[in-house]
């Protein structure tokens, strides 16, 4: 792949990313459908308390390993690729036991006491069988997108969404008529027939891809310090950070459940809010997603390089695109919510949840954006700080707001804390990069939206207009309005396609080709 582009490996990278997120969705609406809101607010309340079991197998191992495989491919040290690899894997493989060791000890009284509901306990002990494969594949995806070729990590990632939805069709057809919690263990069972499958995929798709890397004797005495450098500050600050938020997600069923409402209704909105309503808000993220995680190695390389003045021109095209792109979709998610949730769950309810996250939307897609863009400059540190001290306000705010509010609280603690990690990384950006026209791109973005819903709002009274044509009506006046008031210009859509070097012979998947002198990364 050596030669294309980080225009053409993003848009190859966006396109498989999409087709996860189609499938992604819809095994999200069949699991929604078949669960129920209380099912599906089970079992989404299962994955979030096993987040920090799952930090624990990875322990930073994709990060470090990305790093250091870029690095030693930078100083076209490639005989130093397997030597470090057998170290990724032994960390990956001793973080995967450890945590399964903690999911089999802790399942039962994490299901009976933190959660509050015996049921799950069987779902958090299948769970914890396949975090060492996890670690593993965490680790081999971390190697692909260092070595510049992330669409086989993709590929991975393809074969795992369909093979669990094989495996959960045929599990849920034989023993059908389970009961609810046997119905979310067998779903739990399916999930782990697919790590293992995805990396089985990846475990021979990279013994090919570095078979062609001699082993090296030099310096490889100094591999595992340097990994353990990257990776245990980085793994702390994340078990902090998920203990913090899988105990935030484990508290809100109990905390709705104070403020009067049953504990049905509890799990039911809490299913219809983060397993029903999220997946369509955020699914039009792709777009920005592969651009996330590819702007990682490119700012780091030109952070090593000294470059920071396109450092500057990089951040603000990527943050100014980001920002008239998320405004758009919460224009139409705003427009089109109630019709969203009909079509997909024959719900008006999860309409109205989708209708009143949209305007959340931009902060969190703008939130990821930046943090890409930290960790490219070296700040992961700081984001993960940052992502702890949010957590901590939010489960004081849970603690007060939401056995008063209901889900009223529930969501004010959303926004809150979405806004106040955004603003922070925003301002940490700052000090790495120069932003411009930042202020008119997102006021002359507001007021297209709100010209785009007004204008489709019309045409549906005066048509009766479908989802599809709303679509068309709402995209086609956002991208008038934005031109009339000069959210961007021809020349910066020039510039844009010119940053991200789609016919430049010297990058491929954003990074500059391994040709670089090793002074450069003294």
């Amino acid at each position: 792949m050596r030669g294309k582009g980080l225009l053409f490996n993003t848009a190859a990278l966006t396109a498989s990313s999409l087709i996860l997120r189609l499938i992604g969705l819809g095994f999200q609406i069949f699991l929604a459908n078949t669960l129920g809101k209380e099912g599906i607010g089970l079992f989404h309340l299962v994955l979030s308390v096993t987040g920090f079991a799952e930090t624990l197998a990875i322990s930073g191992v994709r990060f470090s390993t990305t790093r250091l495989v870029s690095e030693e491919l930078g100083k076209n040290n490639t005989s130093q690729i397997r030597p470090l690899m057998r170290r990724c894997l032994g960390y990956a493989a001793v973080c995967g036991a450890l945590s399964l060791a903690f999911m089999l000890f802790a399942a039962e009284p994490i299901g009976d006491r933190l959660i509050g509901d015996a049921r799950t306990v069987a779902s958090l002990r299948l769970l914890g069988l396949g975090l060492p494969l996890v670690s593993l594949t965490a680790c081999l995806s971390g190697y692909f997108l260092g070595a510049g070729r992330p669409l086989k990590g993709a590929a991975g990632a393809l074969i795992d969404v369909v093979t669990e939805i094989i495996a959960t069709a045929i599990l849920l057809s034989i023993f059908r008529g389970a009961a609810r919690e046997e119905t979310v263990a067998l779903v739990i069972l399916a999930g782990l027939i697919a790590n293992a499958a995805s990396l089985a995929f990846l475990f021979i798709l990279y013994r090919r891809d570095s078979a062609k890397n001699k082993d090296g004797a030099s310096d490889s005495k100094e591999l595992l310090p340097r990994l353990l450098h990257i990776s245990i500050p980085l793994a702390l600050a994340a078990y902090c950070r998920t203990a913090l938020s899988s105990l935030q997600n484990a508290l809100i069923p109990r905390f709705l459940s104070s403020s009067g409402i049953t504990a049905e209704d509890s799990l039911s909105s809490y299913g219809a809010i983060n397993g029903m309503a999220f997946p369509i808000l955020t699914f039009p993220s792709v777009v920005f997603a592969a651009v996330s995680e590819l702007i990682v190695p490119l700012l780091t390389e030109k952070q090593v390089r000294g470059d920071e003045s396109d450092i500057s021109r990089t951040a603000n095209l990527l943050l100014r695109f980001c920002l008239i792109f998320s405004v758009a979709v919460a224009g139409f998610l705003w427009t089109a919510g109630g019709k969203l949730g009909e079509l997909f769950y024959n719900d008006s309810g999860v309409g109205y949840y989708i209708r009143l996250f949209a305007l959340l939307m931009p902060v969190m897609y703008m939130d990821h954006v930046t943090d890409g863009m930290l960790r490219g400059l070296g700040e992961h540190l700081y984001s993960m700080r940052l992502n702890i001290v949010d957590s901590i306000i939010s489960i004081t705010l849970l603690w007060f707001l939401v056995p008063r509010f209901a889900v009223r609280g529930y969501v004010i603690v959303l926004y809150v804390s979405e806004i106040f990690n955004f603003t922070f990384s925003l301002l940490r950006l700052t000090r790495k990069a120069k932003l411009e026209r930042m202020l008119v791109t997102a006021l002359s973005s507001i007021t297209a939206a709100v010209g785009g819903a007004a204008i489709t709002s019309v045409f549906a009274k005066a048509l009766s207009i479908g989802l599809i044509a709303e679509f068309i009506v709402f995209c086609a006046s956002y991208l008038a309005v934005s031109v009339l008031l000069g959210s961007f210009t021809y020349s910066e859509i020039t510039l844009f396609k010119k940053k991200l070097n789609f016919r430049n012979n010297s990058s491929f998947f954003g990074y500059i080709k391994r040709e670089l002198k090793k002074e450069e990364f003294k």
